[in-house]
């Protein structure tokens, strides 16, 4: 982030577009989750990284990059610290699965 800030005058941030809320033990069960870690997805920005990867909203985010994801702060704090162009596996539970997509990570605006 000093690097960033030396040379672009600001700290840039990675960030993926999506909307989060957290996910209660109640609703992990009613989609068929064992726990509750993981993020649920409650919009996705238009033409952002996650819309551009398929993402959708009710997904889970369960890992990025292999990192497992236990809540919404989590999530945040490593997006933020991926490399802008990057392209990482997102691990997601949909309907009763777990699906992996590919997104490429932006500038937080």
């Amino acid at each position: 982030t000093l690097i960033s800030l030396k040379k672009y005058g600001k700290v840039k941030r990675g960030f993926i577009g999506v909307k989060m809320n957290y996910l209660s033990p109640g609703l992990a069960k009613k989609l068929g989750m064992k726990d509750n870690k993981g993020v649920i997805i409650s919009s996705v920005i238009s033409n952002g990284p996650a819309f551009k990867a398929g993402i959708k909203s009710k997904d889970v985010i369960l890992n990025v990059n292999g990192v497992k994801i236990k809540n919404y702060r989590e999530l945040i704090v490593n997006v933020s610290k991926i490399k802008i162009g990057k392209t990482v596996k997102i691990s997601l539970w949909r309907d009763k699965r777990i699906v992996n997509v590919w997104v490429t990570v932006s500038e937080r605006p």
